[in-house]
């Protein structure tokens, strides 16, 4: 039943990849650069079913990058992430421009945020 819910994988298997991702994340938020000879065996499949289920995958992509580690999915997932950060601030910057230019022209029907 363990393997049906966790992304079809054996159990063992999902255990190994969860290990290489914690080990791939703490490298990636101590920026520190992942050792390739531990990463030689990983399964990438694996790795990257259980980081996106712990959306973990850019990450996770960022310091596979800094093995020198790259494929397609988590390319793609590291872009998306940025993609979705760049949006963010625009809207982010947009709507406290708003809100700014509402209170300095003297509008009382300013919501709070």
């Amino acid at each position: 039943m363990f393997c049906v819910m966790i992304c079809n994988m054996e159990r063992n298997a999902y255990l190994i990849a969860t290990k290489y991702m914690l080990y791939l994340a703490a490298c990636a938020v101590t920026k520190r650069k992942p050792d390739a000879d531990l990463l030689k065996d990983v399964d990438l499949s694996n790795l990257y079913g259980v980081s996106q289920r712990h959306m973990m995958t850019s990450c996770v992509a960022y310091a596979l990058l800094d093995a020198g580690i790259e494929d397609a999915r988590f390319q793609k997932a590291l872009a998306s992430a940025k993609r979705k950060a760049v949006l963010f601030e625009a809207d982010k910057t947009a709507l406290f421009s708003q809100r700014y230019l509402s209170k300095t022209r003297g509008n009382q029907n300013v919501t709070p945020i």
